[in-house]
């Protein structure tokens, strides 16, 4: 008996079909990526994905929108609107109404210094400035700090910033030296030029 080919072998594909195609459209088979090795790597569907990616996912969203926020907000968030001295210890407060009372001497002449201490005097407790700061005001218009020593303190006490607003205040157009006092802050410090201009902004008078 003459045995003919099996030309039609059982388990074949039909004529026209792509099981790769189907298996890619129903999410059976592995995506189709050009290659073997490429398409074994790929998960196969929904259930197969990493437990984590939505969440790594939502973070870096999140973070990006955090960053992009703060750098339009910068000059708030560096230099807020209030200048609440009362969030300082006892000790930065004295340091800084000592400083305060320094550089009104040391831009003015005496007696436009005293005429002016109590308005700066009464800023300081609209500020949050407690009894102890205030006496340090005090003494400081009756002993000021030289220029070394003040910036030694404010470095100490971590109060660059704090001396640059606090000289703002002292500042008065009509006498040079004290015009000059909050650029040799701002040069001594190497205070930011975006934060320099957001407290002249707010607090030049």
């Amino acid at each position: 008996m003459v045995q003919w080919p099996n030309l039609f072998g059982r388990g074949e594909p039909a004529d026209g079909a792509s099981l790769a195609l189907e298996q890619v459209a129903t999410g059976v088979g592995p995506a189709l990526l050009g290659t073997a090795e490429a398409s074994a790597a790929q998960p196969a569907g929904r259930r197969e994905r990493a437990p984590d990616a939505g969440s790594a996912v939502i973070a870096e969203v999140l973070g990006a929108k955090l960053i992009h926020g703060w750098l339009q907000n910068r000059h708030q968030t560096l230099m807020p609107l209030t200048f609440n001295l009362a969030i300082l210890t006892g000790e930065q407060q004295a340091t800084l109404a000592h400083i305060l009372a320094s550089l009104l001497l040391a831009g003015r002449p005496a007696d436009a210094a005293a005429e002016f201490a109590p308005v700066l005097r009464t800023w300081l407790a609209d500020r949050g400035a407690g009894p102890d700061a205030l006496a340090a005001f005090d003494d400081g218009m009756e002993r000021p700090l030289p220029l070394n020593e003040m910036f030694d303190q404010a470095q100490a006490g971590s109060l660059a910033i704090h001396a640059y607003v606090a000289a703002l205040m002292a500042t008065d157009a009509r006498y040079p030296v004290s015009a000059l006092l909050c650029d040799v802050i701002q040069s001594r410090f190497s205070l930011p030029t975006a934060l320099v201009r957001s407290a002249i902004r707010r607090y030049r008078r």
